[in-house]
């Protein structure tokens, strides 16, 4: 069974979507078409601020998933859903510590 990530996001969530396209160009023209029926999935820019003991817990996890293994996460306003992090960021200050990562969904 995956693990759930349940650590407390901050209240800004940034959300964005790039949906998969193929095109092709020939003198001039352009065709486009979309890449599979779910090719438009969204994607969650959140900030972690962990409590001091809790940093490397939250890191670990990231590196345990490697942005490859999926875990479950429940976006505000939205019921669970599988996702990717393939990227995060950790801002070291004095006495706090913010990571701000990417969740990607995905179907399987």
């Amino acid at each position: 069974m995956a693990e759930i990530f349940n650590w407390v996001i901050k209240n800004q969530v940034r959300i964005s979507y790039k949906p998969e396209v193929k095109s092709i160009k020939f003198s001039g023209y352009e065709q486009r078409t979309s890449t599979g029926l779910n090719n438009s999935l969204p994607a969650y820019r959140v900030t972690i601020m962990p409590k001091a003991d809790e940093v490397e817990t939250v890191l670990d996890f990231f590196h345990l998933h490697r942005g490859a293994d999926w875990f479950n996460w429940s976006p505000a306003r939205q019921g669970m859903g599988r996702f990717v992090c393939d990227r995060w960021d950790v801002d070291d200050k004095t006495h706090n510590v913010s990571i701000t990562a990417t969740f990607k969904k995905v179907l399987a």
